[in-house]
C-alpha cells in the first residue's frame, strides 16, 4: 500500500485542570498532517456507519495533505467515495486520526468533530444521511467546553493511530452506463421483458413525492419462477436496461431543481433491488464538467449534460 507516512506530533503530559481546558482547546496534541495517496480515503476516527454502509473519509493532496482537502461520504461497500462535505473547512488538520464521527445508532444521523486552530473551540458539522447523501443539518458550531461532543473527540483522538479502513477509488463509478432495452411506456402500466412482467403505477402513498416527481411502485416478476419484487420511487420517467444477474436493470429520473436532474441505477443486488450509482446532469451546457457527455429523458429528445457521478 503506498500511502504516505503520517506526521504528527503527539504531547502526553499529567492534566492538571488548566491542561484540562488546554484539551478542550485542542492544544494538547500537535497538527495531524497526512501525506494521501492519489486514490487513498482514510476513514476517520469512528467513521464507518452502525449499518456499515457509509464511512466518513478524508483525502488530500500534497506532502501534507492540504492541496483540495476535504472530508468526504464514502460507501463503505463498495469503496467509492459519494462526495465532499463541503461545509467542513478552513480546517487545521489532515491526518483522518484529528476528525471523530459520531454516528446515530440507525446509522441515519452523523456528527464530525474537527479542528479548526489549536487555539480556537472544536467544532461540530452535523448531517443527515439518506438515499446515498449527506444532507447539513447544523453547523459548523463552537463547541462548548461541557458539550459531550468534545469529551468525545479527545476519547477517539487522543492517541494517534494508522486509519482503521483506507479506501481505494475503483468501482461502479466508472464502469459504463448500462445498455438501454426501452424506455417504459409513459401510457402503459405493465410489460413483459425476456421472462419477466414489469409492472410501473402510482403510488397510493404521495407523501414523499415533490417536484422531483411523482412517487410510483415498481413491481418486477420472474414469470418462470413467480417471484416479485417490488419498490416505490419518486420518477419523472424509467428505462428498462439490460439484465445484471438475471434480472432486469432501470434507469429512474428525478428532478433535483434549477435545471439539475439525477439519473439512478437500480438493480437486483441479492435480495432486493436498490440504487447503487447516481449521474448528475443538467440543461444547461456551460455548467456541465464534460460536456461530450449527454444523455436524455426517457422519451425526450432535449439533450442534458454530465456534471459528475456519485455512488450511495
Amino acid at each position: 500500500m503506498k500511502s504516505g507516512k503520517r506526521k504528527h506530533t503527539l504531547v502526553c503530559t499529567v492534566l492538571t485542570s488548566f491542561c484540562a481546558f488546554a484539551l478542550w482547546t485542542g492544544t494538547s496534541r500537535g497538527t495531524s498532517n497526512h501525506e494521501y495517496g492519489a486514490d487513498e480515503y482514510d476513514t476517520i476516527e469512528s467513521g464507518i456507519s452502525p449499518d456499515a454502509r457509509y464511512a466518513i473519509t478524508a483525502h488530500g493532496g500534497g506532502d501534507l495533505g492540504y492541496d483540495h482537502f476535504h472530508i468526504y461520504l464514502t460507501n463503505a461497500v463498495t469503496g467509492d467515495k459519494i462526495g465532499p462535505l463541503e461545509e467542513i473547512k478552513d480546517i487545521l488538520d489532515t491526518g483522518a486520526d484529528a476528525y471523530a464521527a459520531k454516528w446515530s445508532a440507525d446509522s441515519t444521523q452523523v456528527a464530525i468533530v474537527y479542528r479548526v486552530d489549536r487555539h480556537a473551540p472544536l467544532k461540530a458539522m452535523v448531517y443527515r444521511v439518506a438515499k446515498g447523501r449527506a444532507f447539513p443539518i447544523k453547523g459548523p458550531v463552537n463547541l462548548g467546553d461541557d458539550d459531550p461532543l468534545v469529551s468525545y473527540w479527545q476519547q477517539e483522538c487522543s492517541n494517534a493511530q494508522p486509519s482503521p479502513r483506507v479506501f481505494r477509488q475503483t468501482g461502479i463509478a466508472t464502469i459504463p452506463w448500462p445498455k438501454k432495452i426501452m424506455d417504459f411506456p409513459a401510457k402503459i402500466n405493465t410489460v413483459e421483458v425476456k421472462g419477466f412482467k414489469i409492472t410501473v403505477r402510482d403510488s397510493k402513498d404521495q407523501s414523499e413525492g415533490g417536484t422531483g416527481g411523482g412517487m410510483v411502485d415498481i413491481i418486477v416478476q420472474n414469470l418462470k419462477t413467480g417471484e416479485k419484487l417490488s419498490e416505490s420511487e419518486q420518477s419523472l420517467g424509467i428505462r428498462i436496461l439490460e439484465f445484471f444477474k438475471g434480472w432486469p436493470q432501470f434507469e429512474i429520473w428525478s428532478r433535483a431543481g434549477a435545471g439539475a436532474w439525477c439519473r439512478y441505477l437500480y438493480r437486483f443486488t441479492g435480495k432486493d433491488y436498490d440504487y447503487v450509482r447516481v449521474d448528475d446532469f443538467t440543461e444547461s451546457e456551460s455548467g456541465a464538467k464534460d460536456k461530450t457527455r449527454t444523455t436524455t429523458l426517457p422519451g425526450d429528445d432535449g439533450l442534458l449534460y454530465f456534471v459528475e457521478t456519485r455512488v450511495p
